[in-house]
């Protein structure tokens, strides 16, 4: 059994949101391997050879976008208080 599927079957015995969560995201993250397994044998039947270039496309992407380093995080200032203006006393007439 799976650590996932552990944690799955935990939830029911420790009323954890936080492990069914995790669980839930295991299962999500293995329907869309299977869906992307789908998807790419019909277009592979459809296609033949030709269906290699929808795989590379966004193969060579992720490739690229992996060697793109990350802009610098500039702190955003932030801002001063202005000093109020100190109301003067008028002079009684």
């Amino acid at each position: 059994m799976s650590e996932d599927t552990k944690k799955s079957a935990m939830k029911k015995k420790t009323r954890s949101r936080q492990k069914l969560r995790e669980g839930l995201r295991y299962y999500a993250l293995n329907l869309v391997f299977i869906a992307g397994a789908v998807v790419s044998t019909c277009i592979t039947r459809a296609l033949g050879g030709i269906s290699v270039i929808f795989c590379l496309i966004p193969l060579l992407t992720v490739f690229i976008i992996m060697f793109i380093r990350p802009l610098p995080r500039e702190e955003t200032p932030q801002p001063e208080e202005t000093p109020q203006p100190e109301e003067t006393p008028q002079p009684e007439e």
